[in-house]
């Protein structure tokens, strides 16, 4: 409908964005592994998308802002991996508290990933996360806001891959 949109998940690193080259294990909506590629390392690397919050919106009584929950984030390159499940002290800087319950943690929007997770790779490596849940993403938020957060237009999911968009990070 075009009071609502995706959640526009993506990364940045170093400011530049980063759009996901598949997208495996659907499902349903929006939910299953999200595959970025990496070609370094870098300093700076933060979890973007869309956010709401539910009850602004009328759609349940959670005054929080949320992104999209995840389950684990991996990454894996040069005989190299690592997870980080939702419960990890190093998911802090724009992520919510761990749900023990459903076993997923929400991002804010805007959630930076430390740099203890991704300094251990040399070259080029691939950020998986596993999304399982998302929430309906106003055009404009209930207090009148529109997203000032840049979108990119043309963007479309395929069935198993996200078709457009470069990534030059």
């Amino acid at each position: 409908s075009d009071v609502y949109k995706r959640q526009d998940l993506h990364l940045v690193a170093d400011g530049q964005r980063v759009e996901p080259h598949a997208v495996d294990s659907r499902r349903h909506g929006y939910q299953g592994i999200y595959r970025f590629h990496l070609h370094r390392a870098p300093k700076q690397l933060a979890i973007v998308s869309h956010s709401c919050v539910p009850m602004r919106m009328g759609l349940t009584h959670d005054p929080r802002r949320l992104g999209v929950a995840l389950r684990s984030i991996a990454l894996r390159g040069s005989g190299v991996e690592t997870r980080v499940d939702y419960d990890s002290v190093l998911l802090s800087d724009g992520f919510d508290e761990p749900e023990p319950g459903p076993r997923h943690r929400w991002t804010n929007g805007r959630a930076a990933l430390p740099r203890a997770a991704s300094r251990v790779f040399d070259g080029a490596f691939e950020l998986s996360l596993d999304v399982v849940c998302t929430s309906r993403y106003p055009v404009a938020d209930a207090c009148g806001e529109t997203e000032t957060r840049p979108v990119r237009q043309g963007d479309r999911f395929g069935s198993r891959r996200i078709a457009g968009g470069s990534n030059r990070f």
